[in-house]
C-alpha cells in the first residue's frame, strides 16, 4: 500500500533529521508538527459538515480529485489522455501541465488504486502526510541555514514551523508541499555540498519548473544568497525587480496593488470577515475567515519584525535587503497577475527570505542568546498585547458600521 510506505519513509527521513538537532529544537519541532497534523482532523470534519465532499472545499481540489477518479482504472497512455482532453488542464502550457498529472497521479494511487481503505480516510491520511513531509521540508531547511545564517535557532523554527501559509498550503489536496520540498533540497544540497551538487540541483530545478515556474526565478537569488555571494545575489535580485517594475509601469499597476500583496491576509479585512461569519466557507477557493485571521495575525508579527530588521541590521544588511528584494518582487508578480489579491497558500516562499531578515536585525530586540527567553516573553506579550487592542477596535470599528 503506498500510504503505508509514504508514511514509513517519512519517518525515517524526519528521524535521521531530527538527531541533527539539540533537546529544545526537538521539542519545537515534534510539537508543531504533531498539532499540525492533529488540527487536519477538525478541518476536514468541518468542512464535510458543511457539505463538502470528502472536505474538499477548492475548485483544485475538487479537479484533482476527480480526475483521479476518474482515472483510477485507466492505464498511463489513457490517464494521460483523459487529463489533456479536460478543459482546465487544455489550458496549462506544455511543461507546466506534467506537474498537475503528476499529482493527480500521486492521487490516483494513493486514494484510489493502491489501498484497501475508504477514499475518505485515504484523503485524511493523505493531508496528514503531506504536513509531516511540509514540516520534514521545514527541519532541512532550518539544519542547512542555522549555522551560517540563524543567530536565534528556537525562535527562527517556531516561526517557520507555525507558519499559516504552510499549514494551510499542505493541508489541502495542492502541489504546495512539492514546491516547498524542492526549495528545501536545493538549499540542503547547497549548503551541505553534497557530491554531484550541480547536477541534483538542476534536477530538482526542473521540478520546480514543472509545479510552478516563478519559484524557479525567485529562488536563486536566495541560494546565491546562502552560497555566500551576497553581491551577485543582490544584483540578480535587483535585475528582476527593475524588470518587473517596468512590466508594473506598463500594465498601470500601482503600489498599493503591490502592498494588498505584502498585507494579504489584510488583517482589518480578515477582522470584518470574521465579525460577520468566522467560519463561512468561500465557495471556489475553499478559504475560512477565521483561519485567514489566524495567518494575517503571523504576516503583521512578521511585517514588524521584518520593518526593524532593515532599520536597525548593520553587519548583515546586504542579507536583509536581499531578502526584502525577494518578497517585494513575489509581491509585484502577484501585484501584475491577480491586482494584488492572493491567498494564504501562495506565501509559502514568503517564509524563509522572512526568517533570514529577522535573523540580522528583527530577533535581535529580543535580547542576546543569554537571555533570549525573557525577551521574546516581554516581546511575545507585547505584541499579543497590541494585536488584541487592535482587534478590539476593529470589532468595535466594524459594529458602529451600519
Amino acid at each position: 500500500m503506498l500510504l503505508l510506505f509514504l508514511y514509513f519513509l517519512i519517518l525515517y527521513l524526519i528521524k535521521r533529521e531530527i538527531r541533527l538537532n539539540n533537546k529544545r529544537e526537538r521539542t519545537i519541532f515534534l510539537l508543531c508538527a504533531i498539532l499540525s497534523c492533529l488540527l487536519a482532523i477538525p478541518y476536514r470534519m468541518y468542512l464535510i459538515h458543511q457539505g463538502y465532499e470528502y472536505g474538499l472545499a477548492n475548485f483544485d481540489m475538487q479537479l484533482y480529485v476527480g480526475m483521479a477518479e476518474q482515472i483510477k482504472d485507466l492505464g498511463i497512455r489513457k490517464s494521460i489522455a483523459t487529463m489533456s482532453n479536460n478543459w482546465s488542464f487544455s489550458q496549462i502550457n506544455l511543461l507546466q501541465i506534467w506537474g498537475y498529472r503528476f499529482y493527480v497521479f500521486f492521487l490516483k494511487y494513493s486514494i484510489y488504486k493502491w489501498t484497501i481503505l475508504s477514499v475518505e480516510f485515504s484523503i485524511y491520511l493523505v493531508s496528514i502526510w503531506q504536513l509531516l513531509l511540509a514540516s520534514y521540508s521545514v527541519l532541512i531547511v532550518f539544519n542547512s541555514i542555522k549555522k551560517g545564517y540563524l543567530k536565534y535557532n528556537s525562535i527562527s523554527l517556531f516561526f517557520m514551523l507555525t507558519a499559516p501559509s504552510i499549514w494551510y498550503g499542505c493541508v489541502r489536496l495542492l502541489r504546495e508541499v512539492y514546491m516547498l520540498y524542492c526549495i528545501a533540497r536545493m538549499i540542503q544540497i547547497l549548503c551541505r555540498k553534497e557530491r554531484y551538487c550541480a547536477l541534483k540541483i538542476i534536477i530538482y530545478t526542473v521540478i520546480l519548473t514543472i509545479f510552478r515556474p516563478y519559484y524557479t526565478v525567485f529562488v536563486f537569488p536566495l541560494l546565491l544568497l546562502l552560497y555566500g555571494k551576497e553581491k551577485l545575489s543582490l544584483a540578480i535580485e535587483g535585475g528582476i525587480f527593475i524588470f518587473l517594475a517596468i512590466i508594473c509601469v506598463v500594465k498601470g499597476i500601482g503600489p498599493y496593488n503591490i502592498l494588498g500583496v505584502v498585507l494579504s491576509p489584510n488583517f482589518y479585512n480578515q477582522a470584518r470577515n470574521v465579525w460577520q461569519n468566522a467560519f463561512e466557507v468561500t465557495a471556489r477557493s475553499g478559504q475560512i475567515p477565521f483561519i485567514n485571521f489566524i495567518g494575517s495575525i503571523w504576516n503583521i508579527v512578521m511585517i514588524i519584525y521584518a520593518i526593524l530588521s532593515l532599520t536597525i541590521s548593520r553587519n548583515h544588511s546586504m542579507r536583509s535587503w536581499c531578502s526584502f528584494g525577494v518578497i517585494l518582487d513575489i509581491c509585484m508578480l502577484y501585484a501584475i497577475v491577480y491586482r494584488g489579491t492572493t491567498e494564504l497558500r501562495h506565501k509559502i516562499f514568503f517564509v524563509i527570505p522572512f526568517i533570514i531578515m529577522l535573523n540580522n536585525g528583527g530577533f535581535s530586540l529580543s535580547g542576546n542568546e543569554n537571555n533570549r527567553s525573557a525577551g521574546l516573553s516581554r516581546k511575545a506579550f507585547a505584541i499579543n498585547f497590541c494585536l488584541g487592542i487592535l482587534l478590539v477596535l476593529s470589532i468595535l470599528i466594524i459594529g458602529l458600521i451600519p
